[in-house]
């Protein structure tokens, strides 16, 4: 749930208690914008998450929608500093909820990512849905490690 604040738009710093979050959502959502988010958790906006967010999404929520977008924005802002940084050939938006919001986050990271990283680094670097849901840091990690363990070794010394 970390990327929660980002997904709605806020910028609520780190260790921030949830409740602080309810209390912006609430102000989100009291702003006179139709949504239906508070329904879909029953009017606890304490329990609005991401994936309550990408649901309502794509059920047509336009408030959702564009909070998905901003986060969009955000984080293509941020993948501008890593592709300078690491220069990857592909971004995959990965989780259960990152791959559910792929629909909504391409295109604005894409667009952000073109418009802050340098031209070159920018074009080479393809953003994808991830595929490999909550699994996928378990997975790379296990893939990372047969990458680089010795050939032969079955353990011990």
């Amino acid at each position: 749930m970390p990327w929660l604040p980002l997904a709605l738009g806020l910028q609520v710093p780190a260790g921030v208690p949830a409740v602080l979050w309810a209390v912006a959502h609430r102000t989100l959502l009291q702003a006179g914008e139709p949504s239906s988010l508070p329904e879909r958790v029953g009017g606890a906006l304490d329990h609005i998450d991401g994936a309550v967010v990408v649901e309502a999404a794509a059920a047509g929520d336009g408030l959702a929608r564009r909070r998905l977008e901003a986060a969009g924005r955000s984080l293509g802002r941020g993948l501008a500093a890593v592709v300078a940084l690491l220069n990857p050939d592909t971004i995959a938006l990965g989780g259960r909820v990152g791959e559910a919001a792929a629909p909504c986050f391409e295109g604005p990271v894409a667009r952000e990512l073109r418009a802050r990283a340098l031209p070159v680094l920018a074009g080479a670097a393809r953003v994808r849905p991830g595929t490999l849901g909550d699994d996928a840091a378990a997975i790379g990690a296990a893939a990372l490690a047969l990458e680089r363990a010795p050939l032969g070794r079955t353990g011990g010394r």
